[in-house]
């Protein structure tokens, strides 16, 4: 896979989206600590129903799962994806309500 220029000089531009405390990362360099961190703090089970959900992107984009693939619970899968949209919806909400992160 080819990356373009743009895509390698993120950190130059402005950002296209306003920063909340759900993306305010996308304006550092990448932190490989934060994420190893992750990967120590997330157990075999999240990790496999996060790899199981964004498995085709993840395809995709040629990364390599870090499990086997693992056959979810469809409940699973669907609560994570509920829980997902539940915290972003906060974030957002909270980010228009008082202008904060």
């Amino acid at each position: 896979m080819e990356l373009e220029t743009s895509m390698l000089n993120y950190l130059q531009r402005k950002p296209a989206v306003t920063l909340h405390d759900g993306n305010e990362n996308i304006t550092r360099p990448p932190d490989a600590s934060k994420m190893n961190n992750r990967k120590n703090q997330l157990s075999g089970s999240v990790i496999a129903t996060i790899e199981a959900i964004a498995g085709p992107l993840m395809h995709q984009l040629e990364y390599q799962a870090s499990q086997a693939e693992t056959k979810i619970p469809f409940g699973k899968t669907t609560c994570a994806r509920a829980a997902h949209a539940i915290v972003s919806e906060y974030r957002w909400t909270r980010y228009r309500i008082t202008g904060k992160s």
